[in-house]
């Protein structure tokens, strides 16, 4: 327990490194086994556009991973994935709310991603970090055609969409425990 009297959260949210690649891989696998192609973590290292972060429980492991372009003052949400074994923990909430302060601190204007229109758990996930619906890609997902719903965020630096993340931000610490995010 922490001297204030707030639990700690056992994860450490810090940038992805090459010797993540490898658990980055296993993670995304696991969550979403029909991704084609699958994300290569490796050269997401080096495009300029993107940030990788990962949830660590220590010993440099991680149990998620989001991925972030930074594009036209936007920040797009291109993936979320947690261990199987590790999901409904606050996990992934976690990595959203590191994916939202990171996009804050470089300036986006917005952020936004798409989902699959089936996948009620992270629909949910997203609109409780405040996301809304606001439209659908037919037939986006090359695998079985699926549809996506994009899901976008209100402005990020305007106080209506700060007040309702800051309240989640201390609803998933009055759950979970607080953690340490790194996300520079």
């Amino acid at each position: 327990m922490a001297t204030d009297g707030v639990r700690a959260m056992p994860y450490l949210v810090r940038p992805m490194t090459a010797d993540d690649v490898p658990r980055c891989e296993a993670v995304e696998r696991g969550a979403s086994p029909a991704l084609l192609p699958p994300t290569d973590f490796a050269a997401e290292l080096g495009n300029r556009i993107a940030s990788y972060l990962v949830a660590d429980p220590g010993g440099g492991g991680a149990d998620g991973v989001v991925g972030l372009w930074y594009m036209a003052g936007e920040a797009h949400v291109v993936s979320l994935a947690v261990r199987a074994d590790r999901r409904r923990r606050g996990v992934g909430e976690l990595l959203a709310i590191a994916a939202i302060e990171q996009a804050r601190r470089r300036a986006a204007a917005l952020a936004t991603l798409e989902v699959r229109e089936s996948n009620a758990p992270a629909r949910g996930l997203y609109a409780k970090c405040g996301f809304t619906e606001r439209g659908v890609r037919r037939g986006y997902y090359p695998d079985n055609r699926e549809d996506a719903v994009i899901m976008t965020t209100g402005p990020l630096l305007e106080g209506p969409f700060l007040e309702r993340f800051a309240a989640q931000v201390r609803s998933h610490e009055a759950r979970w425990g607080r953690s340490v995010r790194r996300t520079a």
